[in-house]
C-alpha cells in the first residue's frame, strides 16, 4: 500500500550525504550536524529534522508549574481529610465545611 511506498522513499544516509551536507551547512550550534546525528542513530535526515522540531517545543505535564503547585498543595490536604474521616468518622466521608466535622474530629 501507500505505507510501503512511503517507506521506500526514505533512504538511509551514506557518507556522501554527510559530506554534501557539511559543505552546504558549515556552521552548526551543536557538535554534529543533523546528518551526523541521523547516521549515528540509524535514522534519516527527515527524521532528524522532525526530532529537532519536536525538541524545540516546550511541553508541560500536569498543567505546567501552576498545576504542579496545586497538586503539591492539594494532595496533602486531601490525605488529611481522608485521615480525619477514617480516624474520627469510621471511614464515612463527611462534609468538611460543616461544623460537626471539626467538632467531632
Amino acid at each position: 500500500g501507500s505505507s510501503l511506498r512511503h517507506r521506500a522513499t526514505k533512504r538511509k544516509l551514506s557518507a556522501e550525504d554527510v559530506s554534501s551536507s557539511r559543505s552546504l551547512s558549515s556552521t552548526s550550534s551543536e557538535s554534529g550536524s543533523e546528518a551526523d546525528i541521523a547516521i549515528k542513530t540509524g535514522g534519516t535526515v527527515e527524521g532528524a529534522k522532525k526530532d529537532a522540531a519536536r525538541d524545540s517545543k516546550v511541553m508541560y505535564e500536569f498543567g505546567g508549574p501552576l498545576g504542579v503547585s496545586a497538586l503539591m498543595v492539594g494532595f496533602p490536604i486531601l490525605m488529611l481529610y481522608f485521615y480525619l474521616c477514617l480516624a474520627f468518622h469510621r471511614g464515612h466521608l463527611q462534609n468538611p465545611l460543616s461544623q460537626e466535622f471539626w467538632a467531632n474530629g
